[in-house]
């Protein structure tokens, strides 16, 4: 696991306290109860916080599943020296 998904796991754990460890990597949108409209503002505010970065809202519909905000976060960090390492 990168430092990367480490983080963004924290992240998860963070905002969906209930979630076991072990589920977060499978969490989406439509499969995780706890995760609604409020919840993704929620894990937005703790995403920017957690890598220095600002989320247009545009790009919240692409944040659907931990695997996509992964995928997200290493496109948006790619060319940020020191971002995926901290």
């Amino acid at each position: 696991m990168s430092s990367l998904e480490t983080r963004l796991e924290e992240c998860f754990a963070t905002v969906f306290p209930d979630l076991p460890r072990g589920e977060i990597a499978n969490a989406a949108l439509d499969n995780t109860a706890q995760w609604d409209s409020l919840a993704t503002v929620i894990l937005v505010t703790v995403l920017e916080e957690q890598f220095a970065i600002i989320i247009d809202p545009n790009d919240f519909a692409r944040l659907a599943s931990f695997r996509s905000i992964l995928e997200y976060l290493e496109s948006e960090t790619a060319n940020r020296p020191g971002v995926q390492e901290s």
